[in-house]
């Protein structure tokens, strides 16, 4: 090992060990299921996966957890796509499942091409508008929405 690898891994270790005795765990006990480093190094895939994303609504602008929003993403540079499982390749936007904030984010096409860094027509961002607007028809108005600040 060199110099570099050594110290990459202290602190990583360091990190770890930071973030477990937040969590009241020790990393020093023998006994303890966290001193092997293979389970060490799954702990901290599970805290980065664990972690709550947070995204902005082109409509309201408000910040709201990853989970709550609605992302849609440009396919070949010709149609827009709802991605349910937040997994598509390409560059998304998210917006709230509320109407008025679909409106509002629709309200101007050329906004939503430069959102996603593309030339699409308006007909094409009118069509996908309706195609939201849609969906989102049975969801519950009242639904309450936790910011984030």
């Amino acid at each position: 090992m060199n110099l570099t690898q050594v110290s990459k891994m202290t602190i990583l270790t360091l990190n770890l060990n930071r973030f477990l005795s937040l969590c009241s765990v020790n990393l020093q006990e023998e006994n303890n299921r966290y001193a092997d480093p293979i389970i060490r190094r799954n702990a901290k895939k599970w805290v980065s996966f664990l972690r709550n994303v947070i995204r902005t609504c082109i409509g309201c602008r408000g910040k709201f957890s990853q989970k709550t929003l609605i992302r849609f993403v440009c396919q070949g540079d010709e149609t827009l796509q709802m991605d349910g499982p937040k997994k598509l390749a390409g560059r998304g936007a998210y917006v709230c499942y509320s109407q008025s904030c679909i409106q509002k984010a629709f309200q101007s096409p050329k906004r939503i091409n430069s959102l996603l860094r593309v030339r699409l027509t308006n007909r094409v961002i009118a069509q996908f508008e309706q195609v939201l607007l849609e969906c989102t028809k049975n969801h519950d108005p009242n639904r309450k929405k936790e910011e984030l600040s």
